[in-house]
């Protein structure tokens, strides 16, 4: 199985690296498929639309980080009714449709910047029935437009 490492299309560490992500995963799968690797370095990214026979590999010491622009997110066409996702929109990190033999792997993590999105909710109370109070936090006003999942999977 071949390996595309996301520096050899660009990556940067630090930096926005959704475009050479990108490019990894559809060589990737124009290739027969393989090992899209992420390694090295916290990388920060917008949507990320996932191809049949891929498997998205986050090494150990390795990040994706979501990107807190909501202009690194399109609203994009998708077979699902929209109006019952999240602020009724497709908006997400990575996307998985109508795809084949898909994989995220790996001990690195993917940071979705929960504390640029969600503030404490003041709200909140303690309840026996919810010890890990549920509504502990909420989205923050002005945030709206953002990014509405982390992963969509949907048909695949």
């Amino acid at each position: 199985m071949r390996n595309y490492n996301i520096v050899d299309f660009g990556a940067k560490a630090g930096e926005l690296s959704t475009k050479a992500i990108q490019s990894a995963i559809d060589k990737c799968h124009a290739e027969g498929g393989g090992i899209v690797e992420i390694s090295n370095g916290t990388y920060t990214s917008g949507t990320i639309f996932m191809k049949s026979n891929v498997n998205l590999r986050i090494e150990g010491g390795a990040t994706i980080q979501m990107s807190t622009n909501a202009e690194d997110y399109p609203d994009f066409e998708c077979d699902w009714d929209v109006r019952k996702a999240p602020r009724y929109c497709a908006k997400c990190l990575i996307y998985v449709g109508n795809c084949e033999n898909v994989s995220i792997s790996g001990l690195g993590t993917i940071d979705c910047m929960g504390a640029e999105f969600c503030e404490v909710n003041p709200d909140a109370e303690f309840s026996e029935t919810d010890p890990f109070l549920i509504k502990r936090m909420r989205r923050k006003a002005g945030s709206e437009n953002t990014v509405g999942r982390m992963i969509f999977v949907m048909k695949s």
